[in-house]
């Protein structure tokens, strides 16, 4: 997985360097608005003159994240019509990004979008991957215990399965089960009456 996960990193950011000033472009703008609570408020004021079906705030990327940039692409891009507004009512803000830039961003986004779904099945899979394997490490053994006590298996079916469950380390588990084996019974024999 962590090669894969490598894979695409590289591949997004080759496509993102091909855009790389528009991106910069992009980035300090959002630089720009998100850098005090006036300019933050002044930008949220600017957006009410426009009828937007959003309400996403503006998120600054950490450069070397593409996942980040492509979030602060589309948290920029349905704003575009409020930062080349804002050209004109902020002296100090001086370059919107130009059209172009808009227009690559977007383009970029896109393709980005199926990366970045990408990206989450895979932290998704991952994740499922860690939770089932802590459970199992927990219900094997009680699986194991199981298929000890019924008469037809006994150890036989363990030390034949863990092998091709465990690798190496499977006479080492075969053992701590058959000590979990023994600790069970001895924890439940009938003590002697004397």
């Amino acid at each position: 997985m962590k090669c894969c996960a490598h894979i695409l990193n590289l591949i997004v950011q080759q496509g993102l360097s091909s855009i790389q000033s528009a991106v910069d472009s992009i980035r300090e703008s959002v630089v720009y608005w998100t850098a005090t609570p006036k300019r933050v408020e002044d930008f949220e004021d600017a957006k009410d003159g426009f009828s937007l079906s959003t309400n996403r705030k503006l998120a600054l990327d950490c450069k070397t994240r593409w996942n980040s940039t492509y979030l602060m692409l589309m948290s920029a891009i349905v704003y575009k019509d409020v930062f080349n507004r804002l050209v004109h009512t902020d002296k100090n803000y001086k370059q919107a990004p130009s059209d172009q830039d808009w227009l690559l961003a977007k383009v970029m986004s896109e393709k980005l979008k199926l990366f970045n779904s990408v990206t989450e099945i895979k932290t998704m899979a991952t994740s499922m991957i860690e939770k089932f394997d802590k459970y199992w490490s927990v219900i094997h053994g009680v699986l194991a215990v199981a298929t000890i006590l019924d008469p037809r298996f006994k150890m036989k079916l363990i030390e034949y399965y863990f092998p091709k469950l465990y690798g190496d380390e499977s006479s080492k588990e075969v053992e701590r089960i058959r000590k979990l084996t023994y600790d069970l019974v001895k924890e439940y024999k009938p003590h002697d009456a004397k």
